[in-house]
């Protein structure tokens, strides 16, 4: 199956792979593609900068739309030097 990345930039912008997505259809258009793809992992990847309330809030819609399984993408820190 075909691997659903959701991406969230530092500004807030929503990437469902390399297609921007509007936050109004953002949860409609990631269960759609995951429904179209036939997997059930939803892996998402918040820029490091985003504060923690706004990717819970985020994890929190998505499971209530029925995306159970969310894989979250971490990264460490930049190198500040």
């Amino acid at each position: 199956p075909e691997l659903i990345i959701l991406s969230v930039t530092g500004a807030e912008e929503f990437y469902l792979g390399k297609d921007k997505v509007g936050r109004q259809n953002l949860i409609e258009t990631v269960v759609k593609r995951m429904t179209a793809s036939k997997t059930e992992v939803l892996y998402l990847r918040a820029d490091y900068s985003l504060r923690y309330e706004k990717v819970a809030k985020l994890i929190s819609s998505l499971k209530r739309a029925g995306v159970s399984n969310i894989a979250l993408v971490t990264e460490t820190e930049k190198d500040q030097g």
